[in-house]
Parts: C-alpha cells; sequence; structure tokens
C-alpha cells in the first residue's frame, strides 16, 4: 500500500523550499536547458531507457511561454505529450501546487487521478514557479512530459533546486535549496 501522507509531506516541504530568488527569461531559460540536458544526460547513460523523448515548457500564468522544447526522437514525442504539459500546468495555476501533489491529494482521499475532469491532469510533472517573499502565489508553471510522473516531477524539482542554489550563490550568500 503507497504511503500517501509521507508522499505528500514531502511534497508540500519541496514546495516550501524551491522558491526562487529572482524569475526572468535567463532563469527560464537556465531552468528549461538544465532539464534538457539531465534527460539527454539520462538517456546516454541508460538511466532513461525505453524512453525516447520529452517536451519541456515553462509558462507564465500571464499567458507568456518563456521556455519550449521537445527533446529525443520524434516519433515518441507528439501533441498528446502538449496536451499533457497544458493539463499539468491548468492544474498548477488552479490548485497553485504541483500537479504531483494534487495527484497523490487526490489518490489519498480515494479519489481517482481523472476526477478533475479533461483539462486538468492531476499527475506529476508540473511545478509552481514561486518567488521567495512573494505571498501572492505561484506566478507560472515549469513542466516536463514523456517519462514517468515521478521521473517528470524530479526533473523539475531538481532543475529549479540547481537554479536556487546557483542564484544563492551568485548573490553572494548560503545554498537555500
Amino acid at each position: 500500500m503507497t504511503d500517501y501522507a509521507a508522499q505528500i509531506a514531502e511534497l508540500t516541504d519541496q514546495e516550501a523550499r524551491l522558491r526562487l530568488p529572482t524569475f526572468d527569461f535567463d532563469a527560464a531559460f537556465g531552468i528549461g536547458s538544465a532539464i534538457r540536458s539531465a534527460f539527454l544526460q539520462a538517456h546516454e547513460t541508460g538511466c532513461a531507457s525505453g524512453v525516447e523523448g520529452i517536451v519541456i515548457s515553462i509558462q507564465l500564468f500571464s499567458g507568456h511561454t518563456l521556455f519550449s522544447a521537445a527533446v529525443g526522437h520524434a516519433p515518441s514525442i507528439g501533441p498528446d505529450n502538449w496536451g499533457w504539459i497544458q493539463r499539468k500546468v491548468n492544474t498548477v495555476r488552479r490548485f497553485g501546487k504541483s500537479s504531483f501533489l494534487v495527484g497523490r491529494t487526490l489518490l489519498a482521499k480515494g479519489r481517482d487521478l481523472d476526477y478533475l475532469g479533461p483539462e486538468y491532469a492531476a499527475h506529476g510533472g508540473a511545478f509552481p514557479i514561486h518567488i521567495r517573499g512573494n505571498t501572492t502565489g505561484a506566478i507560472g508553471a515549469i513542466a516536463v512530459s514523456g517519462l514517468s510522473q515521478e521521473e517528470d516531477h524530479r526533473l523539475v524539482v531538481d532543475a529549479i533546486a540547481a537554479a536556487i542554489q546557483a542564484m544563492s550563490l551568485r548573490q553572494g550568500g548560503e545554498p537555500k535549496a
């Protein structure tokens, strides 16, 4: 039996910790590029065996798409992946939480992952963009589709954590993530 309470606690902690000191076009490009590089490295070393590609999107809730990429082999990625991206981003926009956290919360309540309807995907892979000190909520989402929901989520979280650490070091502070 899956321990949803432990997963929910871990995911909630991630969201509390992973708040960027700043966010702009360069930060979006850096995070998106880091996700792309991590996938390619895992693919080359065989860690992503059987997976031929992913799609990445970084969107602001104001409507701007700051980063968008398809990585891997074309036959394995396509319109369905972009549909998953948008549905995951819709979930983050609606709930202000990662799509994975929303999904685990639904499962803990005995609900199906499709409970929210066709325009939402409560599957891992989209994470809210929070700015440290901003109390108004998430400003956007970083999303990946193409791997398992756990791996999609991990790729995004690892890239955000690395970006926070790099930004903190550039600003002369201690790493925060």
